[in-house]
């Protein structure tokens, strides 16, 4: 009596599995670019059964489960075997969108916004309990692009506290509940990439929930260090896990400009505010023209327009000394560049003028200091 009870049980329930898989959703066809209350009933079922009337439920979820758009079928015939079941020659019973801006968005454009969706579709049997559901998840982000834009990549900054802009192509109010972009930054190692220091530095700087396509690093984060760089990215999270991101880009805070000094003043035709110091009280200048000439005509005059003369010169043999002597002759140092040693004139502290004539008797001026 119990093996008979047990074998009728037995009977009773691959009877049940028989007829809940008689009816199978195999895949869909959904298309991120064709969210229509058609375009999400396209899907392949399998009848292993004889044609029976069934209806189609379809929902599409976004990442923070609110529903955009779930549409209903008018009863239709499944025949047995394969169907291939087309939107467009359905007959709906009823379409409600979201009351989001997602669904919204949905319901006007036809796409989704780039994001994770979920997709679930019901098949079920009108005269009978034969059912299946089939659901998968949606990538959309191939619909969207995300980038960095200024500064540059390896660019060089010359503020502490930069404008670091990025674009998007979707308004920010269609973020699913939970999706936010965010932006960091970190200090690079040497030889290290703008990718690698983003990962797996510590970030100087990170800014949540950007509104914004405009965000300026602030007075109050870690200062930049002039000299060395740093790496951004700009990333979209859901859920508490990135879903799309930026390039890594990096940007140098530019170094203190080491002034050199100029050592050869640069002769003018007109002289203008600005003037030379004398250096180790040398004189170096240059001028330019066209040729090097071989012999040029010197002469320094003080602020009271009084020529300088050179310092008497001792004969040690004669033990007696020459007349102060002028024109000046200064030494040749190259294409151009002269030198006058200043120990070698009756010269006193204060502003002086050099003028200078090369071959072609052009006036050449240079105004100078003596310290």
């Amino acid at each position: 009596m119990k093996k008979n009870r047990l074998y009728t049980i037995l009977i009773a329930l691959l009877c049940s599995f028989s007829v809940q898989a008689q009816v199978a959703i195999i895949n869909s066809n959904i298309n991120a670019y064709n969210i229509t209350p058609q375009g999400i009933c396209q899907v392949n079922v399998m009848n292993n059964s004889a044609d029976m009337q069934v209806t189609l439920e379809a929902r599409l979820s976004n990442s923070g489960n609110e529903r955009l758009i779930t549409v209903k079928t008018q009863p239709f015939l499944l025949k047995a075997g394969m169907n291939t079941i087309l939107g467009y020659n359905l007959s709906l019973a009823s379409t409600a969108y979201g009351a989001n801006n997602q669904g919204t968005y949905v319901q006007n454009s036809h796409t989704l916004p780039s994001g994770k969706y979920n997709y679930c579709c019901i098949i079920t049997s009108v005269n009978s309990e034969y059912t299946d559901d089939y659901c998968e998840d949606i990538d959309a982000e191939q619909s969207a692009f995300l980038l960095l834009v200024n500064p540059a990549d390896k660019d060089t900054i010359e503020t502490p506290n930069p404008m670091l802009v990025w674009a998007h192509s979707e308004p920010f109010n269609l973020l699913a509940p939970g999706e936010f972009f965010k932006i960091v930054a970190a200090e690079l190692n040497k030889d290290q990439n703008a990718e690698s220091g983003v990962t797996a530095n510590v970030p100087i700087y990170i800014k949540s929930y950007l509104s914004a396509h405009q965000v300026q690093y602030p007075f109050d984060a870690k200062t930049l260090e002039k000299g060395k760089r740093y790496g951004w990215q700009v990333q979209k999270i859901a859920n508490g896990v990135i879903i799309n991101k930026t390039e890594a880009w990096e940007f140098v805070y530019a170094p203190d400009k080491v002034i050199k000094n100029n050592k050869y003043a640069s002769l003018k035709k007109k002289l203008d505010a600005g003037y030379y110091i004398a250096n180790n009280n040398k004189l170096f200048f240059k001028f330019d023209e066209e040729y090097s000439s071989t012999k040029v005509n010197c002469a320094i005059y003080n602020e009271k327009r009084e020529l300088i003369l050179g310092k008497p010169k001792r004969d040690e043999k004669t033990e007696t000394s020459t007349s102060a002597s002028n024109p000046l002759s200064p030494q040749l140092n190259g294409y151009n560049r002269y030198e006058i040693n200043l120990d070698d004139l009756n010269i006193s502290r204060g502003m002086h003028t050099l003028e200078m004539k090369n071959e072609k008797g052009e006036l050449f001026l240079l105004k100078f200091y003596v310290q």
